[in-house]
């Protein structure tokens, strides 16, 4: 079985998908699902299932981890308030990923035949057909910025970006609490590539690391 572990600070640790600027999920929905607060470290979807539901994140952090090619989970993406996760549902393909709750977290479930009732009514499809269409542009958007830059600059801008996502302007320092191994994988490189990149970003920007920690001053 395989096992993911993780021991990030999730304040400093990018969201993949933003949906602040989503539709307003309409209430009567959620009668058609079951909601319940979900315990940290609880296993909302495991790696290879067959996921036959959909869930709404109303409050609350969850981890979404994807294997390498040696079969180890390493964290892929965070998701927070406003997310659908319908993906796995309807591509019916057998989960990639293991999600995991980070902090209690507050989320509706829906069932196949709650579903079945919900793609019926209008605003839950536009609902649905933005935040399929949110996680794609996104995604892309992302490829397309980081795969025309070099690995010192991708770097430069994931680690500028933590400090707008923390939004404290009075703030000057942050630690990311993951490995460079970590960030190679999130980056998609080698290891030795992001220790290369780190050494040339160096001389431009007050960082420090060290086996499980980054330390970035403004």
């Amino acid at each position: 079985m395989i096992k993911a572990q993780y021991n990030f600070d999730l304040t400093s640790f990018p969201h993949i998908f933003d949906l602040s600027k989503a539709p307003s999920a309409p209430k009567e929905i959620f009668s058609f699902g079951e909601t319940q607060v979900f315990y940290k470290d609880t296993t909302l979807i495991h790696y290879n299932e067959i996921v036959n539901h959909i869930y709404y994140v109303h409050k609350g952090t969850i981890l979404g981890f994807r294997p390498d090619r040696n079969l180890e989970m390493h964290l892929a993406y965070v998701l927070k308030e406003g997310f659908i996760g319908e993906g796995w549902y309807f591509s019916k393909l057998n989960s990639m990923d293991e999600i995991i709750v980070a902090e209690d977290t507050v989320i509706t479930k829906f069932s196949q035949q709650a579903i079945n009732k919900l793609i019926n009514l209008p605003q839950v499809a536009i609902l649905l057909l933005y935040t399929l269409s949110t996680k794609s542009i996104s995604m892309t958007s992302k490829f397309q910025n980081f795969k025309n830059h070099s690995l010192k600059d991708q770097l430069k801008y994931f680690i500028t970006n933590q400090f707008n996502l923390i939004n404290n302007k009075d703030k000057n320092e942050i630690e990311l609490h993951l490995s460079q191994k970590d960030l190679a994988v999130l980056l998609n490189v080698s290891s030795v590539s992001i220790s290369r990149a780190f050494s040339e970003l160096k001389k431009e920007m007050d960082i420090k690391t060290s086996k499980n920690k980054v330390i970035i001053r403004k």
